[in-house]
């Protein structure tokens, strides 16, 4: 009988790991009501300064979800990309440079983001709002030192380079 007791409880405490980690354990079938010690759901959180923010796991997914839609590779509206590494760096037509790595209390993209001085991103209706979490995710990348793969730079591309924009050139005439 104790066996399958210590059995029920094995079953119980399994159940309460595979349910996501709820803070209630579940009482097994037969035992009597007792206080359950609390169950730690997530793990603290570690302090940004011994956190490394990645860029393709914490940064661009926010970048892509809230940002993109204005200011991405269909759309620049300020002529302003958070798809390009340098004219994220550099800014658009105003508030350049947007990015100041090591220094997020001072990069405008972080403001605009946290919704701090006269402009605040994305604008109503214009895309998701970034979470308190997501928002501290930007200022630690930005106070890490904004780094962003070389492979995912992007290209910053002319727009006047169109090939009707060019000028002509006379073609070579062949000899034949």
């Amino acid at each position: 009988m104790n066996a399958m007791r210590s059995f029920r409880r094995t079953i119980a405490a399994v159940a309460v790991l595979c349910a996501g980690g709820m803070l209630v354990a579940l009482p097994s079938v037969g035992d009597e009501p007792t206080a359950s010690p609390a169950i730690d759901a997530a793990p603290a959180p570690v302090p940004a300064e011994k956190r490394k923010v990645d860029f393709v796991r914490d940064v661009q997914p926010i970048l892509q979800r809230s940002c993109y839609a204005c200011h991405g590779p269909q759309k620049q509206t300020s002529e302003y990309r958070l798809d390009v590494r340098a004219i994220a760096h550099k800014g658009g037509e105003a508030y350049a440079p947007n990015i100041l790595p090591g220094n997020a209390k001072e990069s405008p993209l972080a403001q605009f983001v946290a919704g701090e001085g006269d402009t605040l991103m994305p604008p109503e209706g214009k895309g998701q709002r970034l979470s308190a979490a997501e928002v501290q995710t930007i200022r630690d990348w930005i106070d890490q030192g904004a780094a962003w793969p070389d492979e995912l730079a992007g290209n910053e591309t002319d727009k006047n380079d169109w090939w009707s924009l060019r000028p002509l050139v006379r073609s070579a005439i062949s000899e034949t």
